[in-house]
């Protein structure tokens, strides 16, 4: 990784500026067992929710900061056209 700015004698602290070589990055190997997957909610050993994970783009997590806002949101406009 190359640095950019004022280097730092500490190692913990943060420089001014990264210069970070994205060119060297590697696609995320655990992004389909994310879609597949199921998140199951435990109240002592029985299962109460189960839940699919999906992904939310930036500029909707802007105006929905919470999985409870979005639910509601989606749950609207649902009811809006049935």
């Amino acid at each position: 990784m190359k640095t950019k700015g004022n280097k730092t004698k500490n190692p913990d602290e943060m420089l001014a500026e990264y210069d970070f070589d994205y060119s060297q990055g590697k696609p995320n190997k655990f992004v389909q067992e994310f879609h597949h997957s199921t998140i199951k909610v435990y109240d002592k050993d029985e299962v109460i929710k189960e839940m699919k994970p999906v992904l939310v783009e930036t500029d909707i997590i802007r105006h929905f900061r919470t999985s409870k806002r979005i639910n509601k949101a989606l749950r609207s406009l649902i009811h809006a056209q049935s």
